[in-house]
């Protein structure tokens, strides 16, 4: 998945998801899934490919005025 350091926290209208060594595939079926399901917007994505997969943090808008 994203990986077992993964880790979501809400902030007012904004959710920031951190991960590390993410699988490329499961980090764009999240991102597709939370799109569709949860209604989120990417609003700023910070990521680096390593050895390992992908690490970095994802801040989503939530609701529809994101």
């Amino acid at each position: 998945g994203l990986g077992p350091d993964a880790k979501l926290s809400l902030q007012g209208d904004r959710a920031n998801l951190t991960f590390s060594n993410a699988d490329a595939v499961m980090l764009r079926q999240w991102l597709e899934l939370s799109r569709i399901a949860a209604r989120v917007r990417p609003l700023e994505l910070q990521m680096n490919h390593g050895a390992n997969g992908y690490s970095g943090t994802l801040t989503v808008g939530l609701g529809a005025g994101s």
